[in-house]
């Protein structure tokens, strides 16, 4: 288990190093995708990674929806003194599209106990609000 799991004070250097370590290849950068079985593609091609990186972290990740327009992921804490939302997010948006960002997010507090964020992770040709972003629910322990 990483050391981030179990701690609420590293730092963003601290989460995206980790990150890293969780990936074996570097993080998918930036990148436009032009037709929905493209953008499913991108999605399923990421996917690993986000799971990978959110054990680090002490979560486990659910995929909902069907991944024509954004990427649906409910988290779940799966131990005791895993990382904070923000980390975790951090760490989502870092091995989706190698994308650094300072600061917390901007949380929506959603039903039964979940907290909500969408993360762009690429962009569409189409421009379709919210394709190309990750819908990502957390349990809030």
């Amino acid at each position: 288990m990483s050391k981030l799991a179990h701690s609420n004070d590293a730092t963003m250097e601290e989460i995206e190093c980790n990150a890293r370590d969780a990936v074996d290849e570097p993080p998918v950068r930036w990148k436009k995708v032009h037709t929905t079985d493209e953008l499913k593609e991108f999605y399923r091609s990421v996917l690993p990674a986000i799971r990978e990186a959110a054990r680090e972290l002490g979560y486990a990740i659910g995929l909902h929806g069907s991944m024509t327009r954004d990427l649906d992921l409910i988290a779940v804490p799966w131990v005791e003194g895993h990382a904070t939302k923000d980390q975790l997010a951090h760490a989502i948006a870092y091995v989706a599209c190698g994308i650094s960002r300072e600061g917390n997010y901007d949380w929506t507090v959603k039903p039964a106990g979940r907290v909500a964020v969408s993360i762009p992770i690429c962009w569409t040709a189409d421009n379709r609000p919210s394709a190309g972003h990750i819908d990502l629910s957390v349990m809030v322990a």
